[in-house]
């Protein structure tokens, strides 16, 4: 087997191994993100499986002595029931796993090795017990009966101290030193295979099956018996696992328990990240810190130093540079919460100093105590001079704060003044004596007032005023789809605002301005300004309401098209999570911010997590009262969308069609809303091989965005890749290279490609049958961002041009 065959093998088992960790719906959604190859070698994996291994077991079955009497749980290796001994022998409860039928030879050695792990006798330790095969030729492991939930549950249900954590933490080390001093080594290791029990003991469960596993998988890949996502580096590159193959692991879980820090942030020290989650997203660290009994600022002080030592120890990338033992760690763990001095930071000056301090402080107290006496007789007499001096201050402070109050309410009443009098002006441009008895359009009202609104503007005595002028028409602009003016009137708004010192209404103008700079296509001022009025609310003390959620959501968004999705993910998540607690009479804003969330998924392939927030943002939208035409259409787009990315092209166009027809009443011709549905429709007929059907609708797009978009937006690229496509699919590759070449010069030769622009590189490549294209090809595929479809007309190409080649 070739490096490249062990790597593919090792992604299948992987994958394998994660969908046995799912039910059957959720496991035929993923299975259909997964690029073809790939996803054969799954399927074949998984058939190996028998069709009865994936369903319930009948509950009257007996499993050699035992009896089933309910099944409490599935995972990557079987699935597993509570039972009960029945022969006699003695009545106990334990769990029984049966173990899938692709690993049935695994039956016959742990019958030959039980009693080696028998000799695993420690009170963290899950016992195994027995083992063997069942009527049907199916192996089955009884193990220890451990009621309880997953370590990092219970800990966040019982709102675990970070002590109470490191506690259960120096158990498991424990448990896994007992095992490495037996010459068993688990190599799975994760929150999900340690429970704490009713006592509150931490135990670990699948003790040696690891280790049996690989060794029964033989020459293969032997990567079975881990995890991915919790996974050592040795592992993942298919070196040999050791001693600290463990130890790696449980620092991992170390740092997901004490931080709540995702395993894909583990590159940098937990009291550094805590810190930028703390700055980007303080919605999430607060409830980070409120399941661990303290604030941000409490968690951030208990990261930093000791446990920040003790996990980047244990997670060194290099096995050699990494706690010697599991005992080693456990002892760090147990000397953090004494206060002792760790090894972890042995080589820091001063630090057993300052360590020692704290440890020996009543002593040092009691020292200090006499010399503080002697002090706290001048500190009296200070203090009692300095008592008036601070009620002064306080009567001072209270009228400022009054003035303030005062200038805030005059500052609204000339807001509304302001704005009043403007809509005045507007609706008697609308007269019939000034229209003389006819009708007036919205943009032709809009043009009449802008003409007098010079006038208005200038009877306004305030900033707040002028800017609420500005920014009503930015708004009204933006929702008829006249991007550059919008921005060129919010610009205004933001300018008046930033004399006016009132940070939510000039947070609320940057971030709208933020979103004038998005539907222009400029990413750069995108993020720039979503910056800026995300770090004023926060600045300010305003990250709880619906400015904060919906700035949240923007800058997600924001991070997400400059190319920093670890960030994204972030920022969406605190939205939506601050967008529900909000309810009901934020529900409108909180559909668009799931909105942005999902587009961002959908463009990372993220589809099960697009397809979740979708289902949320749905349910929302049905809910609202009264109805928001707006947001259904978005929604019902997206969904359509999600849906073909999911390859289930028929409820896409169940979705997407009569999505376009109501954007086309609602909206009108010529509305970038309309045109985005459109655009997305135009992808479904190419995806069902309908290329006449798709060249239409790219007509009358190509007319309809001369109007919507700018020269240099990027849906006049899509356009012209999708006709270069569609003319490829019609066997006119010189005509599709000249709609390709368009496609390639809007978007500049900066443009870093996403999946429509990777689709056009390797259609490029297929209208002169480049000896490239099956690089390309593999490339894209390989990239996870290819659609289904995407990915089948791409072999489709590689065959038409090698029949080309062979009959030249």
């Amino acid at each position: 087997m070739t490096a490249t065959d062990a790597t593919f093998e090792q992604r299948a088992l992987h994958l394998v191994r994660d969908l046995l960790d799912i039910d059957a719906s959720a496991r035929a959604t993923a299975l259909a993100g997964i690029e073809p190859e790939l996803r054969a070698r799954v399927e074949t994996l998984l058939s190996r499986v028998a069709d009865d291994d994936l369903h319930d077991a009948p509950l009257d079955q007996r499993v050699g002595p035992y009896q089933l009497l309910e099944r409490i749980g599935q995972g990557g290796m079987g699935e597993v029931f509570r039972a009960r001994r029945v022969d006699g022998a003695f009545e106990k409860d334990v769990a029984i796993k049966r173990i899938w039928a692709g690993h049935a030879s695994l039956a016959a050695r742990f019958v030959r090795e039980r009693q080696l792990l028998a000799r695993l006798q420690h009170p963290h330790i899950a016992q195994l017990l027995d083992g063997g095969i069942d009527d049907a030729g199916k192996p089955w492991l009884a193990m220890e009966l451990v009621r309880g939930d997953d370590i990092a549950t219970w800990c966040d249900a019982q709102g675990a101290s970070l002590a109470r954590r490191v506690e259960l933490m120096a158990q498991a080390c424990d448990a896994v030193d007992h095992a490495h001093r037996q010459l068993i080594v688990h190599r799975d290791i994760k929150p999900s295979n340690i429970l704490v029990d009713g006592e509150g003991h931490a135990k670990l469960l699948d003790f040696g099956i690891a280790r049996l596993l690989d060794e029964h998988d033989g020459e293969r890949t032997q990567t079975h018996a881990m995890t991915p996502a919790w996974a050592a580096p040795e592992q993942q590159q298919g070196d040999p696992v050791t001693t600290a193959s463990d130890v790696y692991q449980l620092g991992l879980v170390a740092r997901a328990l004490l931080s709540g820090l995702p395993r894909a942030g583990s590159a940098g020290r937990m009291s550094a990240e805590h810190a930028r989650v703390r700055r980007e997203a303080p919605a999430i660290a607060d409830v980070r810190a409120r399941v661990r009994g303290t604030t941000p600022e409490g968690l951030q002080r208990q990261l930093r130093g000791d446990l920040d030592s003790i996990v980047a120890l244990a997670t060194a990338r290099d096995p050699d540079e990494r706690y010697p033992s599991a005992r080693a760690l456990a002892d760090d763990l147990r000397g953090w919460l004494r206060g002792n001095p760790v090894q972890a930071r042995r080589d820091e000056r001063g630090y057993r100093l300052r360590r020692a301090a704290r440890r020996w402080w009543p002593a040092l107290a009691a020292g200090v105590a006499g010399l503080a006496f002697l002090g706290f007789h001048f500190h009296s007499l200070s203090n009692a001079l300095g008592h008036t001096e601070r009620a002064r201050a306080r009567a001072v402070t209270a009228e400022r704060q009054a003035a303030v109050d005062r200038a805030q309410a005059e500052r609204e009443r000339d807001a509304a003044q302001a704005v009043s009098g403007y809509l005045v002006t507007l609706f008697r441009a609308a007269s019939p004596a000034a229209t003389r008895g006819g009708e007036i359009s919205a943009r032709e009202l809009l043009r009449k007032g802008e003409t007098q609104l010079e006038e208005a503007v200038a009877g306004a005595q305030s900033p707040p005023a002028v800017g609420a002028i500005w920014q009503a028409l930015a708004q009204v602009h933006n929702e008829l789809g006249e991007y550059p003016r919008a921005l060129e009137l919010q610009q205004r708004a933001v300018a008046q605002l930033r004399r006016d010192g009132n940070p939510q209404a000039l947070a609320e103008a940057l971030r709208v301005q933020a979103w004038a700079h998005y539907f222009q296509d400029d990413p750069r001022h995108f993020l720039e300004h979503a910056q800026a009025s995300h770090r004023l609310l926060v600045s300010a003390g305003l990250a709880d309401g619906p400015t904060f959620a919906k700035t949240s959501s923007a800058l997600g968004l924001a991070y997400f098209v400059n190319g920093q999705p670890d960030r994204a993910w972030l920022q969406f998540d605190a939205s939506v999570a601050l967008g529900r607690k909000l309810g009901p009479n934020a529900a409108d804003a909180h559909i668009k911010n799931l909105l942005n969330a999902i587009a961002a998924a959908n463009e990372a392939s993220e589809h099960a997590r697009a397809y979740a927030w979708l289902a949320e943002a749905e349910a929302t939208a049905m809910q609202l009262r009264p109805r928001n035409t707006d947001s259904e259409l978005m929604v019902g787009a997206q969904l359509g969308v999600t849906l073909r990315r999911l390859d289930r092209l028929p409820e896409a166009r169940a979705r997407l069609e009569p999505m376009v027809a109501r954007a086309r009443q609602h909206y009108g011709l010529g509305h970038p809303r309309l045109a985005f549905a459109q655009l997305e429709l135009a992808a479904l007929d190419l995806a069902q091989d309908r290329p006449e059907q798709a060249l239409a609708r790219i007509d009358e797009l190509e007319r309809l965005a001369a109007h919507a978009f700018s020269a240099g937006h990027s849906t006049h690229a899509d356009l012209a890749g999708l006709r270069g496509v569609a003319l490829l699919m019609l066997g006119k590759p010189d005509q599709a290279r000249v709609a390709l070449a368009r496609a390639r010069s809007v978007r500049g030769a900066g443009y870093t490609p996403e999946v429509r622009g990777d689709l056009e590189q390797v259609a490029m490549a297929r209208s002169t049958c480049d000896a490239g294209l099956q690089d390309k090809v593999a490339q894209f595929t390989d990239s996870r961002r290819a659609e289904p479809w995407q990915q089948r007309l791409g072999q489709r190409w590689l065959g038409e041009c090698a029949r080309a080649h062979s009959r030249s």
